[in-house]
């Protein structure tokens, strides 16, 4: 009883962390796939999802999940994260127990099996690696099928400990609900076969039926599934189609899957975009695996579990032999999700039989710490991709009444986060209707690396777009005889050149700082600062958070102690001033705070309360014709850091005029 109650204490401990560090995510809007996905259920019900021949998975338990949150939730994505949540901290608690009971047959001491066993949980409960499993809705088939894969397994090493039939049964059952969830769980008889194998070499147990009989049981399962996913979807391979899953290219297998082992333990950065990060990585586990076999060369029992270890990790990795995982950010991580439960069993069993407890726990707590950092981090750009779902779709729905919607740059991804690489018409259709959705037209999209610049300009029937970071990808039309047509396209931009004046209720619109913008012909504003001058049509500057920006020429410049901003523009009625002061000198002293006095046209100065790296924003109020904005500093002075004291004044970090 004593050690049931432990159990549940390990378990609501990795389901408090997991809610801890997932809090960020936990209401993030759906994304790319999740409004297809979620369509699908609520137009079709619960078997009008991957089962039909015209749907490349089978997936009926996925389907299923889905929708229940539906019913359950609606269009609340709490709902459906909070599921996830629990699965990956339930998946955490398996690995826990799957790991004590294998590493107690290859002869580890109790205690130390259990360090060893909550060490692998509490990695896979926080590797950066799980992030588009947890944080990306569609991203939870590895989840659900993961939870199931190990139920299947744990049942399975009991059933080889008490040799009860009901166990055996159980693990059966946990298997086919495996296999309804996702195609990789079909390694489950050849890992059944290896341990088969791994027993027959010394382990104990209570006698029970044959290894042939227990494989042939999982195998027959398995067979079943395969009739079945035949008969529904029409094929045998399915999925990403035999071009993909059939490509045996030597080369391309070795350096996919060195990348796929490095990417379970490394984080997506361009630091490790190359292939000889995967060899070095491989090298320094290979003089692991040799320093653990010199130490325990005389324990077979270790040996042994550490060699089945390594043929399980083997085993999973089979299913994404041909899939690729980017080097550079989370786009195809979910594939690692199952897998990476024997790399880091296997990892983790290395390192305990051979160093130290004592180094092992001082190496776990550094690695946990690291990790979690990481992994909060990555999710970051889930939540930030997930907000940006939400504003953008709003934007859409504020912008309903348009007779035509152009947008210039719909985003696909972010950082690797999945935004509308898919689903955008399902999302248009489910939040507002199939006549909205047929009045917008998307003419390109948009890959996002942050941090990014944005340009735009408008004239009469011509818009222009430019990214010079590049990930501009022309869509396809719908239209049979478009009225526009794509001038000077790059991945860096183009110009919409229209073949015909655009009507009053018909908008070119574009993604910056996660909003869809409408972009108008404006009149040319010229702006001039300290002396320089800037022109040209409707100048934006969109400052998002830590993603998309235009900076205008002057951006950066410092003004002294005082300035004028020349504004001439019959249609301009506003300019807002946003405002960020660098260090600050008052009267020789170096300060944090100031004021700054801005006039329009001779009226009564306003003053701007500065404070060092606060931003602050005033909106004036425009005539006319000419406009002159007078700005000075009248208590304190702001310093690039070159420590005059009588010196440079604020930086123009964003200048909007407001048509």
């Amino acid at each position: 009883m004593a050690r049931r109650y432990q159990q549940w204490g390990i378990f609501m401990a990795f389901l408090a962390i997991c809610l801890l560090i997932n809090l960020p995510i936990i209401s993030s809007f759906f994304l790319s796939d999740d409004f297809y996905l979620i369509r699908a259920v609520r137009q079709n019900g619960v078997f009008g999802l991957w089962s039909s021949r015209n749907a490349p998975f089978f997936r009926p338990l996925i389907a299923a999940s889905l929708f229940i949150d539906y019913n359950l939730w609606g269009l609340n994505p709490f709902g459906y994260h909070l599921l996830t949540i629990f699965l990956h901290a339930t998946n955490s608690f398996l690995v826990y127990l799957i790991a004590a009971r294998l590493y107690g047959s290859g002869g580890m001491e109790a205690g130390d099996q259990r360090l060893a066993a909550l060490i692998c949980g509490g990695i896979f409960l926080i590797l950066p690696s799980h992030s588009e499993s947890i944080a990306w809705i569609s991203g939870r088939t590895d989840v659900v099928a993961t939870v199931f894969y190990l139920a299947a397994l744990l049942y399975y090493l009991i059933y080889k400990d008490t040799a009860r039939l009901a166990d055996g049964l159980k693990s059966l059952l946990a298997f086919a609900l495996a296999l309804l969830s996702k195609e990789p769980s079909i390694t489950l008889p050849a890992l059944v076969l290896g341990y088969e194998a791994y027993a027959a070499g010394g382990r104990s147990g209570k006698p029970g039926l044959s290894a042939a009989l227990i494989s042939a049981a999982y195998a027959a399962i398995a067979g079943l599934y395969l009739g079945m996913r035949y008969l529904v979807i029409g094929t045998l391979i399915g999925g990403y189609g035999a071009k993909t899953h059939l490509h045996l290219d030597p080369i391309f297998l070795l350096t996919n899957n060195l990348n796929s082992i490095t990417r379970v333990f490394l984080p997506g950065r361009a630091v490790w975009g190359e292939a000889k990060i995967d060899l070095m990585f491989l090298g320094l586990f290979g003089m692991l695996w040799i320093a653990f076999a010199v130490q325990n060369h005389a324990r077979r029992g270790r040996l042994g579990a550490a060699a089945f270890l390594s043929y399980g990790a083997l085993a999973l990795q089979l299913p994404i032999l041909n899939l690729g995982v980017s080097r550079w950010n989370p786009v195809g991580e979910r594939l690692l999700y199952m897998p990476s439960v024997f790399w880091i069993m296997l990892v983790v069993f290395l390192f305990a039989n051979t160093i130290s407890q004592q180094r092992l726990v001082l190496l776990a707590c550094s690695m946990l710490v690291i990790y979690a950092a990481l992994y909060i981090n990555g999710n970051e750009r889930w939540r930030i991709a997930g907000q940006a779902s939400r504003d953008i779709l709003s934007d859409v729905g504020a912008l309903s009444g348009r007779d035509r919607l152009y947008i210039l740059n719909l985003p696909t991804n972010l950082d690797g986060a999945h935004m509308f690489s898919n689903g955008f018409p399902d999302a248009v259709d489910m939040l507002y209707g199939r006549a909205l959705l047929s009045r917008i037209r998307i003419i390109s999209s948009q890959i996002v690396v942050t941090p990014q610049l944005i340009e735009t300009s408008a004239d009469a029937d011509a818009y222009a777009i430019s990214v010079p970071a590049g990930g501009l990808t022309p869509a396809r039309s719908s239209d049979p005889a478009p009225d526009y047509r794509i001038v000077n396209y790059s991945a860096q931009g183009y110009t919409l050149a229209f073949s015909r004046s655009l009507g009053l209720n018909e908008s070119v619109a574009y993604v910056a700082g996660g909003r869809l913008r409408t972009l108008d012909p404006a009149p040319p504003v010229d702006l001039t600062i300290d002396g320089r001058r800037q022109t040209g049509g409707g100048l934006r500057a969109d400052f998002g958070p830590g993603w998309y920006a235009y900076e205008p020429d002057f951006h950066g410049r410092w003004m002294r102690d005082s300035a004028s901003l020349e504004i001439q523009s019959d249609r301009v009625t506003q300019v807002t001033l946003s405002l960020t002061p660098a260090e600050m000198n008052v009267g020789g002293q170096l300060g944090n705070s100031g004021t700054l006095e801005v006039s329009v046209n001779g009226a009564p100065p306003l003053p701007i309360m500065l404070q060092t790296g606060i931003p602050a924003q005033l909106t004036l109020d425009l005539r006319a014709g000419s406009n002159t904005v007078a700005l000075r500093l009248v208590a304190g002075a702001l310093v690039p850091g070159n420590g005059e004291t009588r010196s440079l004044g604020v930086a123009f970090f964003a200048v909007d005029v407001n048509q």
